[in-house]
C-alpha cells in the first residue's frame, strides 16, 4: 500500500472535493481481494467514509449547489470507464 498524487477528473456530476476520507476494515478486505464478486484492479483509490464541499458541477448535477458542505454515500458500485 502506498499514498501518492492522482489527477483530479473532470466533474461528472455532483463531485465533491473530499476534505475527509476514512478507509475501514471493508476497504483493506477489498484490496486483499478477500470480498468475492467485487473487482479488485490495482492500483485503487480506497475510503468510502467521505466528507468534504462541493466543488464543481458537471452534466447531470443535481441540485446541490457548489460549496456545499456534504457527507458522502459511499455505496459499492462497479466504476465505470
Amino acid at each position: 500500500m502506498s499514498m501518492e498524487y492522482i489527477d483530479v477528473p473532470e466533474p461528472r456530476g455532483d463531485d465533491v472535493e473530499i476534505a475527509g476520507a476514512g478507509v475501514c476494515h471493508s476497504n483493506l478486505r477489498l484490496w486483499r481481494g478477500e470480498m468475492e464478486g467485487f473487482p479488485t484492479p490495482q492500483p485503487m483509490v480506497l475510503g468510502h467514509q467521505n466528507s468534504g464541499v462541493v466543488s464543481a458541477g458537471g452534466e447531470g448535477a443535481g441540485r446541490v449547489q457548489v460549496g456545499t458542505p456534504v457527507l458522502v454515500f459511499g455505496d459499492w458500485y462497479e466504476a465505470e470507464d
